[in-house]
C-alpha cells in the first residue's frame, strides 16, 4: 500500500476493503468518466458523473495534508517535486469536474 494513501485520512482505513473490491472501484471511475463524457445525450448522467469525480478528487485532494514531504522545507512553502507537484494536478482535475 502506497504512503499517499496508508496516511490519508480519509482513505487510509478504508484501504483494506478497497483492495477486495479494486476492480470495481476502477470500473467506478471509468463509469463517471462516461457518464461525464455523455453530456450531450442524457446531461443528469453527466451531472452525476461529475459530482462523483468531484467527491473522488476531493479525497485525493487530502493526501496534500497528510503526506510528508508534500512541501519544501526550506524558505516559502512550496510543493515538492515529487509527491507534492504529482498531487497539485488535481486542483486542474477537480476545476475540470465543477
Amino acid at each position: 500500500m502506497s504512503n499517499l494513501v496508508r496516511r490519508s485520512p480519509l482513505a487510509g482505513e478504508k484501504i483494506a476493503v478497497l483492495g477486495r473490491y479494486f476492480v470495481l472501484y476502477a470500473l467506478a471511475v471509468i463509469l463517471a468518466g462516461l457518464a461525464i463524457a455523455l453530456r450531450p445525450v442524457v446531461p443528469l448522467l453527466s451531472v452525476l458523473g461529475g459530482a462523483f469525480a468531484v467527491v473522488l478528487i476531493a479525497v485525493t485532494l487530502t493526501f496534500l495534508l497528510s503526506t510528508p514531504m508534500v512541501y519544501e522545507p526550506a524558505g516559502f512553502p512550496q510543493l515538492s517535486p515529487m509527491p507534492g507537484q504529482f498531487l497539485a494536478k488535481d486542483l486542474l482535475l477537480l476545476a475540470a469536474a465543477i
